[in-house]
């Protein structure tokens, strides 16, 4: 917000005021910009963005954006029609990856060969949960860095418990849902982690289509 008696910038001069700092920094030195989660920034929030886009065409700055399943389909096609612009989609990690991730990040293969099986499957892949999974066993002792900077196990790793970190935005995610939806997804949590929508569809009481169609879009 603007300070007390200042008259709050207009959208426009936001971005000239963002794209000038931003120029400001590339005559310096390189520049990273990274802008996460913009599936739920707010119209001007695009339009900055977008701005800065057009902005760095020609200075050494990389501008990354993040985002989830939500964006503005038309504000992307936009945005792609810029010939500097790249889009890329993400997908989760295979095992022999988060292998690799775990041997990069503990420095030996050997350790990291002990405790990736737990991770590769705790994680789905996911890079974020990965790293969140890694710091709890740190914490827990149960991965140990001695006094010359390997890492070492200290014990069997029989289970992982889910990190704070994650299980607060796994709660998150579900209360997001609506009623109907939550109570699909239950419904399926009891049948396991492969299951027969069909009987899902039967123990709801509802038709199959729709039912499939609502898991096909979760």
């Amino acid at each position: 917000g603007a300070p007390a008696g200042a008259t709050p910038l207009s959208k426009e001069a936001m971005q000239a005021a963002f794209r000038a700092v931003t120029r400001g920094l590339a005559r310096e030195r390189p520049v990273v910009i990274v802008i996460e989660d913009l599936q739920r920034a707010p119209e001007e929030g695009l339009s900055l963005f977008a701005a800065l886009a057009i902005a760095v065409r020609e200075l050494p700055v990389l501008l990354v954006g993040t985002s989830r399943r939500g964006l503005s389909t038309a504000w992307h096609a936009e945005l792609e029609q810029l010939d500097h612009v790249r889009s890329m989609q993400l997908e989760r990690l295979d095992a022999p990856t988060v292998r690799r991730l775990l041997a990069d990040a503990l420095g030996d293969a050997s350790v990291a060969g002990e405790i990736a099986a737990r991770i590769v499957q705790a994680s789905e892949g996911n890079p974020y949960y990965v790293f969140e999974l890694l710091r709890s066993l740190r914490e827990q002792r149960v991965l140990h860095q001695t006094s010359s900077g390997a890492w070492v196990t200290t014990g069997v790793l029989r289970e992982l418990t889910i990190p704070g970190n994650v299980e607060d935005l796994l709660k998150g995610r579900l209360a997001a849902l609506d009623a109907a939806d939550r109570s699909l997804l239950e419904v399926c949590a009891c049948l396991g982690e492969e299951f027969d929508p069909l009987l899902v569809a039967e123990a709801l009481g509802e038709k199959p289509i729709p039912v499939l169609q609502r898991l096909a879009r979760l």
